[in-house]
């Protein structure tokens, strides 16, 4: 059903409303890039009508019913230009682009945001779009196809780009507004497939492949040393300047928890699926050794 803005106007306040009598108190949205900012880069235009109606009527609306407005910057989605003409976050030209979008929204939403997510599930981002799309690939190519390098260039990018807005947040704008500003990630619990020392280190190892991967960098400015190992040349490294400011620039982390899987060591990677991470050599399994679940 085609929604007109009339209609869309009167329903956000229905929405809010049903917020309030539910007695929620907070409310976590994301803002689209290509809504406020169409081609991504200010140079384009701002769309005025992006900014005022879509978010600033609805912020509005959600602190006057006592409802705290949770922010993310960018949730997933951004603008189809800056993939069409610089390869989208596989270049690092577009932290500059991201760092000017995020500083629009800090002037025109940071007297009543006071929580920011710069990013929602980077490492997902980085592996739906540059790991688990390999099928047309020969795994035990792994380490010399593209497309395996790709993905840690992606969140390379993306880790950069939430520590440099992370910084002009802190430094220009957080005294004044009283904010906080965070990252968002993805989680599953990984559970050792038996008690074999392989498979107890595999599941280790996979929790650095998945939350070492983004936190490491965030709290220690560099990748976790296994990594670096299983990945090789592949895995980008940080210059001195970069760590500095990715060390301590979350305020918050936010966790999207979604299951837990067991885990069992697997050397062979063509036997182990994207989703897992060819490099980690890994294998989820929702049933252990025993046969035994983790349940729903």
């Amino acid at each position: 059903m085609f929604v007109t803005k009339i209609e869309y106007c009167k329903r956000y306040k229905e929405d809010v409303q049903r917020l309030k009598e539910l007695g929620v108190n907070s409310y976590r949205f994301s803002i689209g890039w290509s809504r406020v900012i169409p081609d991504g880069t200010l140079k384009g235009g701002i769309n005025k009508e992006g900014i005022d109606f879509f978010y600033n009527n609805l912020i509005n609306e959600l602190l006057n019913n006592g409802i705290e407005p949770f922010v993310t910057i960018l949730h997933f989605d951004y603008p189809l230009a800056l993939q069409q003409n610089i390869g989208g976050f596989l270049n690092r030209s577009i932290v500059k682009h991201f760092k000017d979008y995020s500083e629009l929204l800090f002037k025109t939403y940071g007297d009543r945001v006071k929580y920011w997510t710069t990013l929602n599930e980077p490492g997902l981002q980085a592996m739906y779009n540059y790991m688990e799309n390999l099928t047309h690939y020969s795994t035990e190519d792994c380490a010399t196809t593209k497309v395996c390098t790709e993905v840690y260039t992606v969140l390379h990018n993306l880790l950069i780009s939430h520590a440099t807005v992370s910084k002009l947040y802190k430094s220009k704008f957080q005294a004044v507004q009283g904010g906080e500003i965070g990252i968002a990630i993805t989680s599953r619990s990984y559970v050792p497939y038996s008690s074999k020392p392989e498979d107890v280190d595999a599941a280790q190892r996979l929790t650095e492949f998945r939350w070492g991967w983004v936190l490491e960098p965030l709290f220690n400015g560099d990748y976790p040393k296994i990594m670096r190992k299983l990945v090789g040349k592949r895995l980008p490294e940080f210059t001195k300047n970069e760590k500095e400011i990715l060390k301590g620039s979350t305020d918050f982390i936010g966790i999207n928890y979604y299951y837990s899987l067991f885990v069992r060591y697997e050397p062979n990677k063509s036997k182990i699926p994207a989703s897992d991470n060819y490099d980690a050599l890994a294998v989820t399994e929702v049933l252990n050794v025993e046969g035994k679940t983790l349940g729903y």
